[in-house]
C-alpha cells in the first residue's frame, strides 16, 4: 500500500496551550464529525515523556490507495512491549568498561530501532482494544441527550408509552429530568422547577383546601337523638375536610401550544401521571 505524497504529514488541529484531550475523546469526535475518515490508527510511544507532554502527541492525515482517509493519533501511551519485562527483544549490553562514547550511542540508536520494531509487531493487538474501547464510546454517545441520536427515547418507550405520542422536543426533556423525580416526590420547590423545564412555561403551585362534596341521603334523615359519634355525625354534602391540596398554574400559554394543553391531550395525561407521583 503505497501513500500519496501530497497529504503525507497534514497535521490535525486538535489541542492548544490549556487543554490536554485524551486520544479517545479526540478519535471519538473525528469519527462522529469527519464522514470522510475510513480508519483511525493509535500509536503508542510510551509513558517516558508524559509527564511534562499532553496525551497526545499529534495528529496526521493520510490517504492511501483507492482514496481511503486514514488518520493516525500519537500517544504518549504505554503499550504490550512496556509490560514485557526487560530484555526480552534486546538484552542489556551497555555498562562494560571497555567501550567508549561512540559505542555507547551505536548500541542506544540499535535499541531504538528494536523497541520500533517491537512496537509495530504489537500495534495490530493494541488497535484491536482501542476500536472495542471507541465501539463502546459510540454507544455510550448515541445515549447523550445532548447529540442528535434519540436512542434513549426508544429505550424509555416501553416505560412510557405516552412519550410516543409526544413531540420529540418535549420527550427528551422529559428523559433528562428522569433522573431528578425521586427528588421532587413531595418537595414543591422541585416539582415547580422540574414541571417548569419540562413545559418551558413559568409554573407556580399554591396550597388550596381540599373540598368535599360527598352527600350521604342517609344521613340527612336522621334527627339528633339518632346520631352516633363516629358513625352517623359524619358531614354531609360539599365541605373541607382540612386537608390541602396543590394547585397547579402554569402559564401564560403561547397562542400556538393552546391545544397542548387541552384536558385531553397527550401532555395533560402525562403531567396528572405526574401529579399522581409526587404523592
Amino acid at each position: 500500500m503505497t501513500v500519496t505524497l501530497e497529504h503525507i504529514n497534514t497535521k490535525v488541529l486538535y489541542n492548544n496551550l490549556y487543554t490536554d484531550y485524551k486520544a479517545e475523546v479526540v478519535a471519538l469526535n473525528l469519527l462522529k464529525y469527519r464522514k470522510d475518515i475510513d480508519q483511525i490508527f493509535f500509536k503508542r510511544l510510551g509513558s517516558n515523556n508524559r509527564s511534562f507532554n499532553k496525551d497526545v502527541k499529534a495528529v496526521s492525515s493520510e490517504y492511501h490507495d483507492f482514496g481511503e482517509h486514514i488518520i493516525t493519533v500519537e500517544t504518549y501511551r504505554e503499550g504490550i512491549y512496556d509490560y514485557l519485562p526487560e530484555g526480552v527483544f534486546h538484552p542489556p549490553s551497555i555498562g562494560s568498561t571497555r567501550t567508549n562514547v561512540e559505542d555507547v550511542v551505536q548500541e542506544i540508536r540499535k535499541q531504538k530501532k528494536q523497541e520500533m520494531s517491537a512496537r509495530r509487531f504489537f500495534q495490530p493487538f493494541e488497535l484491536e482494544a482501542c476500536y472495542a474501547e471507541l465501539n463502546a464510546l459510540l454507544v455510550e454517545a448515541d445515549f447523550d441527550l445532548n447529540g442528535e441520536n434519540n436512542a434513549i427515547l426508544y429505550v424509555l418507550d416501553d416505560l412510557w408509552p405516552l412519550l410516543k405520542s409526544l413531540d420529540q422536543e418535549t420527550a427528551r426533556v422529559f428523559a433528562y429530568l428522569l433522573p431528578f423525580f425521586h427528588v421532587i416526590r413531595g418537595s414543591k420547590t422541585w416539582f415547580e422547577r422540574c414541571v417548569s423545564a419540562f413545559l418551558r412555561l413559568p409554573v407556580v403551585i399554591s396550597f388550596v383546601p381540599n373540598v368535599v362534596a360527598r352527600e350521604d341521603r342517609g344521613s340527612q334523615n336522621l334527627v339528633l337523638s339518632q346520631f352516633r359519634l363516629g358513625i352517623s355525625t359524619l358531614l354531609s354534602g360539599q365541605h373541607m375536610d382540612g386537608e390541602r391540596n396543590w394547585r397547579v398554574t402554569y402559564g401564560p400559554v403561547p397562542y400556538e401550544r393552546l391545544s397542548e394543553f387541552m384536558p385531553t391531550s397527550n401532555l395533560r395525561g402525562l403531567l396528572q401521571k405526574l401529579y399522581e407521583y409526587r404523592n
